[in-house]
């Protein structure tokens, strides 16, 4: 099964906390992402990754 991580943002777009978790596809893996996402007191973005294969971003932080 495939490994997921996903990652939430601070200030200043750093990463604060991230999550590994292994799910069966992609779409059970984004909604465990969003439920721990709207659990988390700092709102600045969280982004879910297979390996090196981003899937979803919420409030995805801007790129330098």
């Amino acid at each position: 099964m495939p490994e997921y991580r996903c990652y939430f943002y601070g200030s200043g777009n750093h990463i604060v906390e991230r999550e590994e978790y292994i799910v069966a596809t992609d779409e059970p893996a984004i909604v465990e992402a969003r439920v721990w996402y709207a659990e988390r007191k700092s709102k600045q973005g969280s982004e879910v990754w297979e390996r090196d294969r981003f899937l979803y971003g919420e409030d995805r932080p801007k790129r330098r």
